[in-house]
């Protein structure tokens, strides 16, 4: 199998990992693929015994890890030399509000916070940016002073469709100072 076809492959195994860790909201009954690695006993070894991935991807999930600087160990551990990790978390604490509660959020990052446990579990920061500014007002009204629990699946649709291609193109040509997100990548030394 090809580099990017081994990536395409990892991808759909962390995908589904990811999803399960989400759906688990912080329960220990849906291990993640990390998770597995680290386990003792035959899922452990089995997991261990194949070759170690190249890319490890985490979208949403990381805030919902209650031991997030274990977890940084456990995937720095489970890479392969040179591998890379890519997370995209939540930003801000004072962002906190009832959604974030409902959907078992344990925290919020910032740049420097997430830098930081990522340097302490091994990694080197490769490139670590706010994402989102333009979200930030609207989640800080509806989810902190109008204190929503909620999301609209319509509202999100739009936003995604008409904002977020806008956002990514001025957040490339000028980027942003905060935003409603942080995408970190790191490689493992």
């Amino acid at each position: 199998m090809t580099a990017p076809g081994r990536r395409q492959a990892l991808f759909a195994v962390v995908t589904v990992a990811m999803v399960l860790a989400v759906l688990a909201l912080g329960s220990r009954s849906h291990p993640t693929r990390v998770e597995l690695a680290r386990a003792p006993g035959p899922a452990g070894d089995e997991v261990a015994a194949r070759r170690r991935p190249d890319s490890i991807i985490y979208v949403n999930v990381l805030e919902h890890v209650p031991d997030d600087e274990g977890e940084l160990r456990a995937v720095h551990r489970a890479l392969a030399p040179g591998g890379r990790v890519f997370i995209f978390v939540p930003a801000f604490r004072w962002l906190y509000g009832g959604f974030d509660r409902r959907v078992a959020h344990v925290r919020r990052y910032t740049r420097p916070e997430l830098e930081g446990k990522c340097a302490a579990a091994g990694f080197h920061v490769l490139k670590s940016v706010y994402f989102d500014l333009a979200g930030v007002a609207p989640w800080w009204i509806k989810y902190r002073l109008l204190k929503s629990d909620s999301m609209e699946p319509g509202l999100v649709k739009l936003y995604d469709r008409c904002f977020v291609p806008l956002v990514k193109v001025a957040e490339r040509v000028v980027p942003p100072p905060l935003g409603k997100n942080v995408l970190l990548v790191a490689e493992k030394g």
